[in-house]
């Protein structure tokens, strides 16, 4: 009988926000699994490529990114996030890649967000970013004054990448050398 009356009593606000505010565990199904390992698969092989043939596949690269992104996402994908993040632990290198060498705004945006949800409370993949040699470039060529408007959500982009992994692995060498550069943007 208790059960049955714990069941129809209201929800208080703080146990409404206690229930919003956790994550689902992400690791009770497979969903996005294949689709994760295709992408990190193709990333790879994108570092490997000219600049020439980088740029002809820029925008398979960015659909790439956006597949990342969407099943790395807890609220788009949340009984398997968490081992899509795992999956996609190889993907850092081809997408810090495509943030860096992409001609178009949209590719270097989509690079970034998923940078971010690879980072998103996934230790290892945020420690694989801040270890990149690229993370550095990438952040420099990013954090530039603003001349056009895109660049906007583009800095944006590259704050919450920084953000998650300063959330995940805040002692990365990488996160004090970056800081400078983004107080410089206040």
């Amino acid at each position: 009988l208790a059960d049955v009356l714990q069941a129809f009593r209201p929800f208080t606000p703080r146990a409404l926000f206690r229930e919003m505010a956790s994550l689902p565990p992400g690791d009770a199904g497979s969903t996005g699994v294949v689709s994760v390992d295709a992408s990190v698969k193709g990333l790879a092989r994108a570092v490997e490529k000219s600049d020439e043939d980088f740029a002809k596949s820029e925008r398979q690269l960015a659909g790439l990114a956006d597949d990342l992104t969407h099943y790395c996402d807890p609220t788009k994908n949340p009984s398997a996030y968490r081992k899509c993040q795992e999956v996609a632990h190889g993907a850092s290198e081809g997408l810090l890649a495509l943030a860096l060498k992409a001609q178009r705004c949209e590719a270097r945006i989509s690079a970034l967000v998923a940078l971010a949800r690879l980072s998103f409370g996934n230790p290892s993949n945020a420690a694989s970013i801040a270890s990149s040699e690229l993370t550095v470039q990438v952040a420099n060529h990013i954090l530039q004054p603003i001349t056009e408007f895109k660049q906007q959500q583009e800095q944006l982009a590259m704050l919450q990448m920084l953000q998650a992994m300063a959330a995940t692995v805040p002692e990365a060498p990488v996160m004090a050398a970056l800081l400078p550069r983004i107080v410089g943007l206040l």
